[in-house]
C-alpha cells in the first residue's frame, strides 16, 4: 500500500490511499485460511459470503479469480470493523497489524527526518477521519506513547480545503506589505 506524506511546517500529514483495499485484501487471506484449516474460524467466512452472495465458501475462488478489481477487493474492507465490533479475534489482530504497520512507516520517516522537536501527525482520510474508525484512534494512542515528540491530530475540515488556506495564508504573508496596488 502506498502512505502519501505531506510536511508543512512542523506537521506531517499521513494519507493512506489503498488501505480499503489492503483490508480487503488481509479479509480474503483470513477467509481463505479459516476455509482451509490453515488459520482459526472467524466470524469473516460467513460475512464475506453474505455480502458477496455466495453460497459456498468454495465460490469465493470464482468470485476472486474473474476479474476481480481492485475496488471490488476493497467493497470487503468495512466487514472488518463489523467483525472487530463483535469481537472476532481474527479482525482484532487484523486492524492491530495494520496499525503497527502505519506506524512502523510513520517510525521510519521521523527518524530519516531527524525530528526532534515538537511536531503534530495529522491523520486524514476516510479511515482516519471516519469517527466510526478504529484505525485513526489506535494509530493515534499508539505514536502518542511511542513518540515522545509527536502529537496526532484529526483534519477539522477537508484537506483540499485546508492546503487552500494555508496558501491563502502564505500569500497574504509574503505580498500583503509588498503588492503593488493598482
Amino acid at each position: 500500500y502506498e502512505i502519501r506524506l505531506s510536511l508543512v511546517g512542523s506537521e506531517m500529514c499521513i494519507r493512506d490511499r489503498y488501505q480499503r483495499r489492503v483490508r480487503g485484501k488481509r479479509i480474503l487471506k483470513a477467509f481463505t485460511a479459516a476455509v482451509d484449516g490453515r488459520g482459526p474460524t472467524t466470524l469473516l467466512v460467513d460475512m464475506v459470503l453474505k455480502l458477496l452472495d455466495l453460497k459456498e465458501p468454495t465460490d469465493l475462488l470464482n468470485w476472486a479469480t474473474c476479474g476481480t478489481s481492485p475496488k471490488q477487493v476493497a467493497s470487503l474492507a468495512p466487514l472488518l470493523f463489523s467483525a472487530h465490533d463483535q469481537g472476532d479475534p481474527v479482525a482484532i489482530s487484523i486492524v492491530n497489524e495494520l496499525v503497527a504497520l502505519l506506524a512502523s512507516d510513520i517510525h521510519t520517516v521521523v527518524n530519516d527526518l531527524k525530528f526532534d522537536h515538537p511536531f503534530n501527525v495529522v491523520l486524514a482520510g476516510g479511515i482516519h477521519s471516519n469517527s466510526q474508525s478504529l484505525i485513526g484512534p489506535l494509530l493515534k494512542k499508539k505514536l502518542e506513547v511511542e513518540i515522545p515528540n509527536v502529537t496526532c491530530v484529526f483534519p477539522q475540515a477537508e484537506p483540499a480545503f485546508v492546503a487552500a488556506q494555508l496558501a491563502k495564508q502564505k500569500y497574504h504573508e509574503e505580498f500583503n506589505d509588498n503588492s503593488p496596488s493598482y
